[in-house]
């Protein structure tokens, strides 16, 4: 079974004042010249789009809006390929800038798990789920056979998880490639975000779902989570307090596990810890 870890989609707000406000998308994609003007969404009537499909998005009658940007799976993926940068790189450029990270997706692409999403849905209706949502939407394609189990409101979305045959999807029948996929909105986004950003992606991705979701019963379901904590980014109303649980908890626990491997593990992480704190710090003495 092979596993990969990926943003899928980050939504990002900067509230800041410069008169350019391309200054606040990612630099690489910052030459004006490659956008064109495209038609208003969710409020803002001055939207411009990337070439890379990148949206970014200004009210010009109400600045207090601030600058929106949206970069969708396929635009995050563009730009992976012509500019080599991460999906994460994007991310902790917003998050260092104090950008309000609204919406993240983050996904973990299992490959030849013959993971069973019928299996999962038959565990929620017996209740073999860890969970506290309310909704289990359930779709199964009948030409193809594709099914995607939702866990959460498809409504007000505040954090949704969805696990579905990737490979289906995208017209291919033969391969095993499911998606194990969780959206978040407001400030459970922003919090996951920075734990994203400034720990390990892997373990911020896997236990985020694991803290919303788990499927304690099921092997597949097991082997791909087992290795990480399961990390509750809280409400709407939650904040750092989250992260700092995780940190805590979780990470505390992580590196407790590599210390009996690697002596030097913990004061190797404080040191880069420091490092990072010498950096905001003097950023945050040239404002």
């Amino acid at each position: 079974m092979d596993v990969s870890y990926i943003i899928d989609w980050i939504s990002a707000t900067n509230h800041g004042v410069a008169p350019n406000h391309f200054r606040y998308i990612y630099p690489r994609i910052q030459n004006i010249a490659e956008y064109e003007r495209t038609k208003g969404l969710l409020g803002y009537d001055n939207v411009s789009k990337h070439r890379t499909g990148v949206l970014i998005l200004r009210s010009t009658t109400r600045g207090d809006m601030g600058t929106h940007m949206i970069y969708s799976g396929k635009s995050l993926q563009r730009i992976r390929e012509n500019y080599s940068t991460s999906a994460v790189d994007v991310l902790e450029y917003h998050v260092r800038n104090e950008s309000k990270i609204s919406r993240l997706d983050v996904a973990i692409d299992v490959f030849d798990s013959k993971l069973d999403i019928g299996q999962l849905k038959r565990a929620v209706e017996l209740g073999e789920i860890d969970t506290t949502a309310r909704k289990f939407p359930y779709i199964e394609d009948i030409t193809s056979g594709a099914k995607t189990l939702y866990i959460g409101s498809m409504t007000h979305r505040k954090k949704l998880v969805r696990i579905y045959d990737k490979a289906k999807e995208q017209g291919d029948m033969q391969r095993d490639w499911k998606r194990i996929e969780l959206e978040v909105h407001g400030k459970p986004a922003h919090t996951l975000a920075k734990s994203v950003v400034f720990a390990n992606t892997a373990s911020a991705i896997a236990g985020a779902i694991k803290g919303y979701v788990n499927f304690p019963k099921n092997p597949v379901w097991d082997k791909i989570f087992k290795d990480f904590e399961s990390f509750k980014i809280g409400s709407q109303d939650s904040g750092d307090s989250d992260t700092r649980d995780w940190l805590l908890n979780s990470v505390a626990k992580t590196l407790a596990k590599m210390q009996v491997i690697d002596d030097s593990i913990t004061s190797d992480f404080m040191e880069s810890v420091m490092k990072h704190y010498e950096v905001m710090t003097r950023k945050a003495g040239k404002k």
